[in-house]
């Protein structure tokens, strides 16, 4: 019972989480401040509850590296991920929120396809057909919008530079997750 309730717990903190991520982008919209101001804000207040929550799950943890390429391999996803932000960032105020958002979360495709490209891994079935429905959706988003027509495809094309960095983030970051710290 307890096992469930806790399952419970986590299932409704992922939700706020996501509920909060998802208000993100309007919020970035409506500031009067700018992309690279609340993206430095965004980070900063966001270390006092990353220490929190490492304080109380890790008591017992002690930060240990088991190799130099998992200190390699950090800073790739973090130049990486740092990558995505800034232009997702920097893209709404040149695009519209729902392009920079709907283009950004189009990262699990290039999650698939980058193994699929530089490790020769085949793909699974059915990879290439949501790749093709995906981006077809997404060239169809960047030419019927009306950003199109206004010249503000730039925004779009930082999107899928945002996209493919945040794909390449979620590569290490799984690879890293494998690794066990002792």
């Amino acid at each position: 019972m307890l096992k469930n309730l806790q399952g419970a717990n986590f299932f409704l903190i992922l939700s706020l989480g996501a509920m909060l991520i998802g208000f993100a982008p309007v919020f970035v919209k409506w500031s009067e401040l700018s992309s690279s101001a609340i993206l430095f804000w965004r980070m900063f207040l966001a270390l006092p509850m990353l220490a929190i929550l490492n304080f109380f799950l890790n008591k017992t943890f002690i930060f240990k590296v088991k190799n130099k390429n998992t200190i390699l391999y950090t800073a790739i996803a973090s130049l990486a991920f740092t990558t995505d932000l800034i232009l997702w960032h920097y893209s709404m105020n040149i695009t519209s929120v729902s392009n920079a958002t709907i283009i950004v979360n189009s990262a699990p495709i290039f999650v698939a396809f980058l193994p699929i490209s530089f490790l020769r891994k085949s793909p699974k079935k059915g990879f290439w057909f949501s790749f093709l429905i995906t981006y077809l959706g997404i060239t169809g988003l960047i030419i019927f919008s009306s950003n199109y027509a206004n010249g503000k495809i730039i925004g779009d094309l930082l999107c899928i530079i945002a996209a493919f960095g945040y794909g390449i983030y979620l590569l290490i970051i799984a690879k890293l997750g494998k690794e066990t710290p002792f």
